[in-house]
Protein backbone atom coordinates (compact mmCIF):
# COMPACT_ATOMS: atom_id res chain seq x y z
CA UNK A 1 0.00 0.00 0.00
CA UNK A 2 2.91 2.53 0.91
CA UNK A 3 4.20 1.61 -2.05
CA UNK A 4 1.54 2.30 -4.11
CA UNK A 5 0.35 5.55 -2.20
CA UNK A 6 4.07 7.37 -2.49
CA UNK A 7 4.47 6.42 -6.59
CA UNK A 8 0.46 7.43 -6.55
CA UNK A 9 1.51 11.30 -4.29
CA UNK A 10 4.26 11.45 -7.00
CA UNK A 11 2.64 11.34 -10.03
CA UNK A 12 -0.51 13.48 -9.03
CA UNK A 13 2.39 16.24 -8.09
CA UNK A 14 4.09 16.03 -11.08
CA UNK A 15 0.77 16.16 -12.95
CA UNK A 16 0.06 19.59 -11.70
CA UNK A 17 3.98 20.43 -11.46
CA UNK A 18 3.96 19.32 -15.73
CA UNK A 19 1.51 22.53 -16.57
CA UNK A 20 2.76 25.09 -14.15
CA UNK A 21 5.66 26.50 -16.33
CA UNK A 22 3.10 27.14 -19.11
CA UNK A 23 0.14 27.91 -16.98
CA UNK A 24 2.44 30.54 -14.94
CA UNK A 25 4.31 32.16 -18.02
CA UNK A 26 0.69 32.65 -20.10
CA UNK A 27 -1.86 33.46 -17.36
CA UNK A 28 0.72 35.70 -14.83
CA UNK A 29 3.56 37.15 -17.29
CA UNK A 30 1.47 37.56 -20.36
CA UNK A 31 -2.02 38.32 -19.74
CA UNK A 32 -3.22 35.85 -21.66
CA UNK A 33 -1.51 36.31 -25.34
CA UNK A 34 -3.97 35.84 -28.24
CA UNK A 35 -1.58 33.87 -30.33
CA UNK A 36 1.08 31.54 -28.86
CA UNK A 37 4.76 32.11 -29.63
CA UNK A 38 6.37 29.99 -31.40
CA UNK A 39 9.03 29.11 -28.88
CA UNK A 40 6.37 27.66 -26.73
CA UNK A 41 4.44 25.79 -29.08
CA UNK A 42 6.07 22.37 -27.75
CA UNK A 43 6.18 23.47 -24.67
CA UNK A 44 2.10 23.70 -24.74
CA UNK A 45 2.06 20.77 -26.26
CA UNK A 46 3.43 18.01 -24.16
CA UNK A 47 3.86 20.09 -20.76
CA UNK A 48 -0.31 20.43 -20.91
CA UNK A 49 -1.33 17.96 -22.81
CA UNK A 50 0.64 14.88 -23.74
CA UNK A 51 3.11 14.69 -20.23
CA UNK A 52 -0.33 15.65 -17.73
CA UNK A 53 -2.30 12.41 -20.12
CA UNK A 54 0.54 10.22 -19.57
CA UNK A 55 0.77 10.88 -15.73
CA UNK A 56 -2.96 10.40 -15.20
CA UNK A 57 -3.14 7.14 -17.07
CA UNK A 58 -0.42 6.02 -14.79
CA UNK A 59 -2.99 7.42 -11.61
CA UNK A 60 -5.66 5.96 -12.62
CA UNK A 61 -3.87 2.48 -13.00
CA UNK A 62 -2.17 2.91 -9.40
CA UNK A 63 -6.02 3.21 -8.04
CA UNK A 64 -7.35 0.26 -9.47
CA UNK A 65 -4.03 -1.30 -8.66
CA UNK A 66 -4.77 -0.33 -4.53
CA UNK A 67 -7.92 -1.49 -4.92
CA UNK A 68 -7.45 -4.90 -5.99
CA UNK A 69 -4.53 -4.51 -3.33
CA UNK A 70 -7.20 -4.00 -0.84
CA UNK A 71 -9.53 -6.26 -1.67
CA UNK A 72 -7.15 -9.39 -1.39
CA UNK A 73 -6.06 -8.68 1.86
CA UNK A 74 -9.61 -8.38 2.45
CA UNK A 75 -11.29 -10.89 1.07
CA UNK A 76 -8.59 -13.29 0.87
CA UNK A 77 -6.42 -12.90 3.39
CA UNK A 78 -4.51 -16.01 3.71
CA UNK A 79 -2.94 -15.31 -0.18
CA UNK A 80 -2.08 -11.63 0.66
CA UNK A 81 1.03 -11.59 2.44
CA UNK A 82 2.57 -13.85 -0.84
CA UNK A 83 0.24 -11.82 -3.39
CA UNK A 84 1.02 -8.09 -2.51
CA UNK A 85 4.54 -8.45 -1.18
CA UNK A 86 6.84 -4.80 -2.04
CA UNK A 87 8.85 -6.25 -4.68
CA UNK A 88 5.20 -7.55 -6.44
CA UNK A 89 4.04 -3.98 -6.30
CA UNK A 90 7.33 -2.40 -7.50
CA UNK A 91 7.01 -4.86 -10.64
CA UNK A 92 3.24 -3.74 -10.84
CA UNK A 93 4.10 0.43 -10.33
CA UNK A 94 6.71 -0.24 -12.93
CA UNK A 95 4.82 -2.15 -15.60
CA UNK A 96 2.34 0.11 -15.14
CA UNK A 97 4.43 2.91 -15.68
CA UNK A 98 5.99 1.68 -18.95
CA UNK A 99 2.85 0.54 -20.28
CA UNK A 100 1.41 4.31 -20.18
CA UNK A 101 3.95 5.76 -21.51
CA UNK A 102 4.16 3.67 -25.01
CA UNK A 103 0.40 4.15 -25.12
CA UNK A 104 1.11 7.82 -25.30
CA UNK A 105 4.16 7.68 -27.31
CA UNK A 106 2.87 7.97 -30.44
CA UNK A 107 1.44 11.94 -29.33
CA UNK A 108 5.06 12.99 -28.50
CA UNK A 109 5.99 12.30 -32.29
CA UNK A 110 2.93 12.47 -34.68
CA UNK A 111 3.48 16.38 -34.99
CA UNK A 112 5.67 19.15 -36.24
CA UNK A 113 5.42 23.09 -35.01
CA UNK A 114 5.95 25.53 -38.14
CA UNK A 115 6.56 29.12 -37.67
CA UNK A 116 4.32 31.89 -39.06
CA UNK A 117 4.31 35.26 -38.54
CA UNK A 118 1.34 37.57 -39.12
CA UNK A 119 1.24 41.30 -40.02
CA UNK A 120 -1.18 43.09 -37.73
CA UNK A 121 -3.37 45.39 -39.86
CA UNK A 122 -3.17 48.20 -36.89
CA UNK A 123 0.33 48.53 -37.19
CA UNK A 124 1.41 46.66 -34.04
CA UNK A 125 4.84 44.86 -33.88
CA UNK A 126 4.85 41.04 -36.27
CA UNK A 127 3.80 37.90 -34.37
CA UNK A 128 5.32 34.91 -34.75
CA UNK A 129 3.59 31.80 -34.14
CA UNK A 130 3.04 28.50 -35.34
CA UNK A 131 0.74 25.97 -36.71
CA UNK A 132 0.50 22.91 -35.91
CA UNK A 133 1.36 19.78 -38.82
CA UNK A 134 1.29 16.25 -38.48
CA UNK A 135 4.08 14.34 -39.73
CA UNK A 136 3.68 12.68 -42.60
CA UNK A 137 3.06 8.99 -41.55
CA UNK A 138 0.39 10.45 -39.28
CA UNK A 139 -1.43 12.37 -41.77
CA UNK A 140 -1.44 9.58 -44.10
CA UNK A 141 -3.01 7.77 -41.22
CA UNK A 142 -4.99 10.02 -39.38
CA UNK A 143 -8.82 8.34 -40.07
CA UNK A 144 -6.81 5.08 -38.70
CA UNK A 145 -4.51 6.27 -36.23
CA UNK A 146 -6.52 9.15 -34.34
CA UNK A 147 -9.45 6.69 -33.75
CA UNK A 148 -7.77 3.87 -32.16
CA UNK A 149 -5.74 5.81 -30.17
CA UNK A 150 -8.64 7.90 -28.56
CA UNK A 151 -11.11 4.47 -28.65
CA UNK A 152 -8.27 2.99 -26.70
CA UNK A 153 -8.06 5.78 -24.55
CA UNK A 154 -11.37 5.97 -24.02
CA UNK A 155 -11.39 2.37 -23.04
CA UNK A 156 -8.15 1.71 -20.82
CA UNK A 157 -7.95 5.10 -19.38
CA UNK A 158 -12.18 5.57 -18.82
CA UNK A 159 -14.36 2.56 -19.17
CA UNK A 160 -12.00 -0.72 -18.02
CA UNK A 161 -10.90 1.52 -14.49
CA UNK A 162 -14.32 2.65 -13.89
CA UNK A 163 -16.18 -0.60 -14.27
CA UNK A 164 -13.60 -2.45 -12.51
CA UNK A 165 -13.35 0.21 -9.44
CA UNK A 166 -17.32 0.10 -9.20
CA UNK A 167 -17.55 -3.58 -8.61
CA UNK A 168 -14.65 -3.69 -6.40
CA UNK A 169 -16.00 -0.80 -4.70
CA UNK A 170 -19.67 -2.58 -4.18
CA UNK A 171 -17.85 -5.93 -2.50
CA UNK A 172 -15.85 -3.61 -0.51
CA UNK A 173 -19.01 -1.99 0.82
CA UNK A 174 -20.42 -5.34 1.24
CA UNK A 175 -17.56 -6.61 3.37
CA UNK A 176 -17.54 -3.60 5.80
CA UNK A 177 -21.14 -4.10 6.46
CA UNK A 178 -20.16 -7.46 7.07
CA UNK A 179 -17.62 -6.87 9.02
CA UNK A 180 -19.63 -4.53 11.26
CA UNK A 181 -22.21 -6.96 12.15
CA UNK A 182 -19.39 -9.31 13.28
CA UNK A 183 -18.24 -6.49 15.43
CA UNK A 184 -21.19 -6.51 17.07
CA UNK A 185 -21.08 -9.90 17.94
CA UNK A 186 -17.52 -9.72 19.40
CA UNK A 187 -18.62 -6.39 21.13
CA UNK A 188 -21.28 -8.14 22.57
CA UNK A 189 -18.51 -11.38 23.77
CA UNK A 190 -16.14 -8.55 25.01
CA UNK A 191 -13.49 -9.79 22.40
CA UNK A 192 -11.70 -6.54 22.67
CA UNK A 193 -8.19 -7.41 20.76
CA UNK A 194 -10.70 -8.98 17.77
CA UNK A 195 -12.91 -6.06 17.36
CA UNK A 196 -10.54 -3.52 17.25
CA UNK A 197 -8.63 -5.30 14.41
CA UNK A 198 -11.91 -5.93 12.72
CA UNK A 199 -12.13 -1.82 12.99
CA UNK A 200 -9.01 -0.56 12.02
CA UNK A 201 -9.32 -2.79 8.76
CA UNK A 202 -12.97 -1.10 8.05
CA UNK A 203 -11.15 2.13 8.87
CA UNK A 204 -8.69 1.66 6.15
CA UNK A 205 -10.83 -0.23 3.72
CA UNK A 206 -13.77 2.87 4.04
CA UNK A 207 -10.87 5.34 3.18
CA UNK A 208 -10.18 3.37 0.16
CA UNK A 209 -13.76 3.05 -0.58
CA UNK A 210 -14.04 7.12 -0.53
CA UNK A 211 -11.02 7.64 -2.54
CA UNK A 212 -12.53 5.36 -5.30
CA UNK A 213 -16.04 6.86 -5.01
CA UNK A 214 -14.68 10.55 -5.56
CA UNK A 215 -12.51 8.81 -8.59
CA UNK A 216 -15.44 7.68 -10.15
CA UNK A 217 -17.48 10.45 -9.63
CA UNK A 218 -14.58 12.32 -11.83
CA UNK A 219 -13.72 9.61 -14.50
CA UNK A 220 -17.07 8.57 -15.70
CA UNK A 221 -18.48 12.16 -16.66
CA UNK A 222 -14.67 12.27 -18.50
CA UNK A 223 -15.31 8.98 -20.56
CA UNK A 224 -18.94 10.30 -21.05
CA UNK A 225 -17.70 13.27 -23.23
CA UNK A 226 -15.01 11.75 -24.68
CA UNK A 227 -17.32 9.08 -26.06
CA UNK A 228 -19.82 11.58 -27.46
CA UNK A 229 -16.97 13.66 -28.86
CA UNK A 230 -15.60 10.31 -30.69
CA UNK A 231 -19.49 9.51 -31.80
CA UNK A 232 -19.96 12.92 -32.72
CA UNK A 233 -16.58 13.13 -35.18
CA UNK A 234 -17.61 9.50 -36.39
CA UNK A 235 -20.79 11.13 -37.69
CA UNK A 236 -19.34 14.00 -39.13
CA UNK A 237 -16.99 11.73 -41.12
CA UNK A 238 -20.07 9.46 -42.69
CA UNK A 239 -21.78 12.76 -43.65
CA UNK A 240 -18.92 14.06 -45.61
CA UNK A 241 -18.60 10.80 -47.42
CA UNK A 242 -21.88 11.21 -47.96
CA UNK A 243 -21.97 14.52 -49.55
CA UNK A 244 -18.70 13.21 -51.58
CA UNK A 245 -20.41 10.26 -53.14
Amino acid sequence: VNVILSVFAMSDTFSGLSALPDYIYFYTFTHDVKYLPHAWCYVQKYCTGVIPTIIHTISVWLTLSLAIQRYIYVCHSLHAKTLCTVSRMIRVVTTIIILSILLHAPRLFDSSFVKVVLYPDNGNENVETCIEVLKSWAEAYQFIYYPIYYWIRLVTIHLIPAIGLTILNLILIAVIRSSSNRRRHLILQNRTREWRKIRETNITTLLLVVVITVFIAEEVPMGVLMLLARSEEHTSELQSHVRIS
